[in-house]
């Protein structure tokens, strides 16, 4: 089995302007989106468009906008008839040229302008509506858009709109449909079954996973651009690499066995540690995956690359009760003998025969995981360099009907107690495991803390979904998120540990304000969180060359400024309806 690669995310900002298309409905087309896809209108020889010039404003007292229509392949002399709405009201405009093809607007609030024309020129031309975003000034929130659809590889925009509107019309996203490469998986002339991950130049957030099946052969959806692909071949003898500035008219991508990184793992004794697995890693890219012999050694057939950032990750056995050690070093010479040392201070204790408790009660029948993180637990080198090894450590046991612990062997040090009693109750102790194992472990009654939900004037939300979300050792422990929802009142419990770490996120359906969350809960909760102000962002989704729209495309808007796995946590997520339009809620950031 090969683990792939976690790539960084990098963000391709693409400018939106402040005219992007929205679809409109004429009384003579029902198309989704007649300005930008005319479809049918367009073979009768008439297409209309609109653009803005300015193509972004500021809301003012004096400030007035050009709508200009440009009409193409019309056979006669055209005529225009023009609307421009804010809200439900009907504004006044100005022609800017004789024919009336150019109209000036006031743009006194922010907000969204929606601008349409009508257009007879001798033939049937499409009527076209384009909505105009009217910003207040000053900061901006910039976000990301991402659109997953069926038949199309995952692209994303920049979401730019100025701090203090309520509303904003995002307009026509666009899918490029991409184009459908196939080829072959090869060493030589035989084929080879492997994980293919294509990351587009500049965008690695908008990856195209497939899988070459035993011959080799794979077929994919990619945007038409040049690619980079990461190949974990699944069977041994041959190295993963990434192959750089791959054409989706590449028909070969070659493997080949790669060179060898040999090494050998020693147990805090200084014996040689069997059953240990062994990965390298070259700025991300992996190499295969190995267990060690009975002497403690390996190998590894890795791809070379010039200057990398080397990371050695070692996984021991089952059962042992050592942590895994991950160390990283641009100056790893993988030509040397990779010598791993667990920490000869690092000692191990069995829990085995230990009671769960909860007062009087045992904690029948319950996963329990012990986890924690160790500085310093072992030192990986290459020849003359050396790196210091983190640890992380989790092992899982169930207790028996009287609550006692089976064999379980953990590090004599620091650790947390985990025991997910039900789904809302999962008590966590901290305990020093360097001393005498304790014959009874207390898990305390976790307190709940109750909070009240509301809007921006203080008003209480009922409906709202509140998510409590491990993290640090407890995500350690692979704990589910919890989901609550308030209730009358806007009022809602939340359990957690004071041992605990968690991030809450809190969401309203009703869109009566803006997604929130809040990063690493201290010991209490605020008496009530007023939910932030929520800008409506809508649009619609369609295909580049097909006038019908995108049905149940996944949309979400992501934070920008984000890395790791926070970049991958949606702000706020819907779907596109039967007319390809989407709605979504998101925070109106400073």
């Amino acid at each position: 089995m090969r683990t792939p690669a976690t790539i960084l995310s990098v963000l391709l900002a693409v400018a939106l302007g402040g005219c992007a298309s929205e679809s409109g409905v004429s009384p003579a087309t029902t198309d989704a989106n007649p300005t930008t896809d005319a479809g049918a209108n367009d073979a009768m020889g008439c297409e209309t468009h609109i653009t803005f010039d300015p193509p972004i404003a500021i809301a003012g007292p004096s400030e007035r906008v050009r709508a200009i229509a440009t009409v193409g392949s019309s056979p006669g002399v055209p005529t225009y008839q023009w609307q421009v709405k804010f809200g439900a009201a009907i504004l006044p405009f100005e022609d800017a040229r004789a024919d009336h093809s150019e109209i000036t607007f006031p743009t006194t609030s922010a907000g969204v302008y929606e601008v349409s024309v009508a257009v007879n020129g001798g033939a049937f031309c499409p009527y076209a509506l384009e909505n105009f975003n009217v910003g207040t000034g000053g900061t901006s929130t910039n976000l990301r858009l991402a659109v997953r659809a069926p038949g199309a590889p995952p692209q994303e925009r920049s979401l730019v709109f100025s701090h203090g509107v309520t509303s904003f019309a995002f307009g026509n996203f666009a899918l490029d449909p991409g184009v459908v490469t196939s080829g072959f998986v090869r060493s030589g002339v035989t084929g080879v079954p492997s994980y293919l991950r294509f990351i587009p130049h500049g965008r690695p957030d908008q990856v195209v996973e497939a899988f070459a099946g035993a011959t080799g052969a794979f077929t994919v959806t990619i945007l038409d651009e040049i690619h980079d692909v990461l190949v974990v071949p699944m069977v041994a003898g041959y190295a993963p690499r990434l192959i750089s500035n791959y054409a989706s008219t590449d028909t070969l991508i070659a493997v080949e066995t790669g060179l060898s990184a040999t090494g050998v793992v020693h147990a805090p004794s200084g014996a040689a540690l069997a059953g240990a697995t062994v990965q390298v890693r070259l700025d991300g890219v992996p190499s295969t995956l190995t267990a060690t012999t009975l002497g403690g050694a390996f190998a590894v057939a890795y791809q070379a690359r010039a200057g990398a950032l080397i990371e050695i990750e070692v996984v021991p056995p089952a059962g042992s009760g050592l942590p895994r050690l991950v160390a990283s070093s641009a100056a790893f010479d993988l030509t040397q003998a990779i010598v791993v040392d667990y920490a000869a201070a690092l000692a191990t204790r069995d829990l085995a025969g230990t009671r769960i408790a909860r007062g009087a009660s045992d904690v029948a029948t319950t996963r329990v995981d012990v986890v924690g993180t160790i500085g310093g637990a072992g030192q990986i080198s290459t020849g003359a360099t050396m790196a210091s090894a983190a640890g992380t450590f989790r092992a899982v046991a169930t207790t028996s009907a009287t609550g006692i612990l089976p064999t379980l062997r953990v590090p004599a040090t620091p650790m947390k107690v985990v025991a997910e009693i039900a789904p809302a109750d999962v008590a966590v102790v901290a305990l020093d495991l360097a001393g005498v194992i304790p014959a009874s472990i207390a898990m305390p009654v976790v307190p709940v803390h109750a909070t009240t939900i509301v809007d921006l004037v203080g008003t209480p939300l009922v409906g709202v979904h509140v998510t409590l979300v491990p993290r640090g050792e407890l995500a350690l422990a692979a704990l589910p998120p919890l989901e609550l929802v308030t209730t009358t009142g806007g009022a809602v419990g939340v359990p957690y540990a004071v041992d605990g770490s968690y991030d809450l996120r809190i969401d309203d359906p009703a869109g009566r304000g803006a997604p929130t969350q809040l990063t690493d809960l201290s010991p209490t909760l605020a008496a009530s969180i007023a939910l932030p102000a929520a800008v409506v962002v809508t649009g619609t989704i369609k295909q580049s060359g097909n006038p019908n729209p995108v049905v149940g495309a996944s949309v979400q808007v992501l934070c920008k400024a984000c890395i790791g796995v926070d970049r991958t946590r949606p702000i706020a997520q819907a779907a596109s309806d039967l007319a390809g339009r989407f709605t979504l809620v998101v925070p109106d950031l400073p």
